[in-house]
């Protein structure tokens, strides 16, 4: 199932993005302070999305809660592709650890051989 026409902006892909990872509803000024959006780029996102019906809308006296609706097909295609995204950034950030790591003690041990040389003199 192809879902590159969900990302046609940045501000769409930040909101599928976090919407997608979160179990719980969420308030429309949280979801933009949590994306970094601009607050009415985000409600005419969330309007396209709700008229797809790929989101559910609940109100709370003035207060607006999205969520991603789980009966959306693409509501489980979304939710993989992003869990997959997020475990590749995580294998990604380790091995940058993990050659930092190596850096470090390759730096660690040349200053040992300096430190046994000037020791020697």
């Amino acid at each position: 199932m192809d879902i590159s026409h969900l990302f046609s902006s940045t501000t769409k892909y930040k909101l599928l993005r976090t919407l997608s990872t979160r179990s719980s509803p969420i308030h429309l000024r949280a979801l933009v302070d949590v994306t970094a959006v601009p607050l009415r780029s985000a409600q005419l996102a969330i309007h396209s999305f709700t008229e797809q019906k790929l989101l559910s809308l609940s109100k709370e006296s003035n207060r607006v809660y999205i969520k991603l609706n789980d009966k959306n097909p693409y509501a489980i295609v979304l939710q993989n592709f992003f869990q997959n995204d997020m475990k590749r950034q995580l294998r990604e950030r380790s091995q940058k650890y993990t050659h930092q790591g190596s850096l470090l003690t390759r730096i660690h041990e040349l200053r040992m051989l300096s430190w046994q040389k000037n020791a020697n003199k």
